[in-house]
Order: C-alpha cells, then structure tokens, then sequence
C-alpha cells in the first residue's frame, strides 16, 4: 500500500517528532477504536482505503481467491491530531514491519 501520511517539512520540529503528517492525497485513513466526547482523541487501529490497492490474494494458478478487504490494516495502533495529523503510538501485533516486509 506504500506511505500512508507525510510531515510537512514546513512544520515546526515539535509537531514533526509528534506526528507522522496528514494522510496523502487520494487516501482514506480510517481509526478504529472507542469515538466518545469524553475520551479525547480516537485511539486504535489504522485501517487505509487506497485507490491503487491490491486486488486479493492469488490462487496457485493466478486466479483471486481471496479478494482485497475495502480498508486494509495497517497494524499500528495511532490516533489523529486535533491539527489532522496521524500519530503512530504502537503496534497491535508483535510484527515490526521493516523496508515493507
């Protein structure tokens, strides 16, 4: 699915350390997690919805066999910045994820 977010190399170093930057163009960010008023930010799960996405998951003779969820997880545990920033807090698996792998 590629970068999701990108800091403004404009913005004061601060928020460039806090935040990851406001998702990118032609990207949907969805935050799943507990949305009342009283809890501040929604803090959870990322899920993408990318235009340039993935079909599915192909069979052993290149036929989709398993289709491509319309949000995809990400994993990483965040939430959004009154300023529309993503901010990444953690994983919700062990996994670290390194050059794409």
């Amino acid at each position: 699915m590629g970068a999701i977010a990108a800091a403004d190399p404009a913005s004061d170093a601060d928020r460039r350390r806090r935040d990851i930057g406001p998702p990118l163009n032609n990207l949907e960010l969805f935050i799943e997690g507990d949305e009342s008023e009283d809890s501040g930010p929604v803090t959870g799960p990322i899920f993408v919805k990318h235009g340039a996405g993935y079909l599915g998951y192909a069979g052993a003779t290149g036929e989709i066999q398993t289709p491509a969820p319309e949000r995809h997880p990400t994993n990483d545990l965040s939430y959004i910045s009154p300023e529309g920033d993503l901010s990444v807090i953690g994983r919700a698996d062990n996994r670290i994820k390194r050059d794409g792998l």
